[in-house]
């Protein structure tokens, strides 16, 4: 059977596993088929978020390099690039982020997650202006909570 084979097939029980099995299970799934099919580059990609959002960092961060090394599509890789720069900004690499975040708005443009993490950065350098700059560029309805919550605060940083 061909990688595409495999990836497909893996793609789909990854759709059910996900479903069907509690966030830890799934993650421990996920690592198991890993060590198996270590190629699968959407596998890598679904640890690393799962991983991140766990705040185990070295491991998102591993996980979302495999996906760039792994995967020509550019989609994954900008998605990838998203997981490494949210990695750095909590390593404290705000500059490193920013390289990042700009990288996956080159595939992923104007979305306001992208955005919005770019802004973060952006923040973390103390470089307000261009925080808020960027996040004023988002349609008010389509700005997150936090979103929103970075903006006010940076009205006020900048009128003092």
């Amino acid at each position: 059977m061909g990688i595409r084979a495999i990836n497909l097939i893996l793609n789909t029980f990854c759709v059910f596993a996900a479903r069907a099995l509690p966030r830890e299970r799934f993650f421990l799934w996920l690592r198991t088929i890993l060590k198996r099919y270590p190629y699968w580059a959407s596998g890598h990609l679904k640890f690393a978020e799962i991983a991140l959002s766990s705040n185990s960092i070295a491991e998102a961060y591993g996980a979302a390099q495999a996906v760039k090394q792994l995967s020509k599509n550019s989609r994954l890789r900008a998605r990838a690039d998203l997981i490494l720069g949210r990695c750095c900004l909590a390593r404290s690499s705000p500059q490193q982020a920013i390289l990042y975040f700009k990288e996956a708005g080159n595939t992923l443009g104007s979305c306001p997650e992208v955005i919005e993490d770019l802004a973060a950065a952006y923040m973390a350098c103390h470089d307000y202006s261009e925080a808020k700059k960027l996040l004023e560029a988002i349609d008010p309805e389509r700005l997150s909570f936090s979103g929103h919550a970075a903006l006010k605060f940076l009205d006020t940083k900048l009128k003092s």
